[in-house]
C-alpha cells in the first residue's frame, strides 16, 4: 500500500491516452499538480 496513493482512470483511453484524451490527461496532471503544491491531503 502506498500512503496517500490514488488511481486515476479514464475509460475511453486505449494504449496512449495522452493522445487519444489529451484535454482529460491534462487535467489529471493539473489536479495532480495542484494538489501537491498546496498540500490539500
Amino acid at each position: 500500500t502506498i500512503v496517500k496513493a490514488f488511481l486515476e482512470a479514464i475509460p475511453t483511453a486505449g494504449h496512449f491516452p495522452m493522445t487519444d484524451t489529451p484535454d482529460q490527461v491534462n487535467h489529471m496532471i493539473h489536479c495532480f499538480i495542484d494538489l501537491w503544491t498546496k498540500k490539500r491531503w
